[in-house]
């Protein structure tokens, strides 16, 4: 072992001979970084974790309502350790932050400049007959399917303000949000 060159296995700290790593993949002339008990370790592990994911899966669809019933149970028997635990976590530091920062949110979203009623945007939004129609797509909008949109988002400096708003369809609104409308036109 004299003469042969030696290299460092950075997971189990081992200087070895440059025969036990298994030669590179993507090029010939190198050799892997880790040894081949580390990489046939980690194979196996990896291995491990994928059968026990698959486990996991299977297991919960086949007993599903059993899991969400032993939750809901859960959260009954204790439901005052976790109000204890929110209210604790509310008057921490971290918590004071996050709620200043959701006031001012719901400040902005909801602050005096709202000038509108529902009921306002969808007759303006509504053709001759009383149909509210979609302003992203052209088509009629089921009440049931109705969502009041802001043209330019609140996150993004928008006013919720009546020239802000318009009437869209629920899919229309989502697939706005994905990036395909981002500027209000189609």
């Amino acid at each position: 072992m004299g003469d042969e060159e030696t290299r460092h296995c950075p997971k189990c700290w081992g200087t070895k001979p440059i025969s036990e790593f298994f030669p590179s993949i993507s090029d010939t002339d190198e050799l892997e970084e880790h040894c081949k008990l580390c990489t046939m370790r980690m194979a196996q592990a990896e291995d491990q974790k994928r059968r026990k994911r698959a486990y996991m899966r299977k297991y919960y669809h086949e007993n599903r309502e059993q899991i969400l019933e032993q939750n809901r149970e859960y959260y009954r028997k204790n439901r005052d350790m976790r109000l204890d635990y929110q209210k604790d976590y509310e008057k921490s530091e971290e918590g004071k932050e996050i709620h200043k920062k959701a006031r001012q949110r719901r400040k902005e979203r909801k602050g005096d400049e709202k000038n509108y009623s529902r009921r306002e945007i969808v007759e303006r939004d509504s053709d001759e007959n009383g149909q509210p129609i979609c302003q992203i797509c052209g088509y009629p909008v089921s009440y049931e399917n109705l969502h009041i949109d802001h043209i330019v988002p609140i996150h993004k400096g928008g006013k919720d303000v009546k020239e802000n708003v318009r009437v869209t369809h629920g899919t229309c609104n989502v697939r706005r949000r994905k990036g395909t409308d981002n500027d209000g036109t189609e």
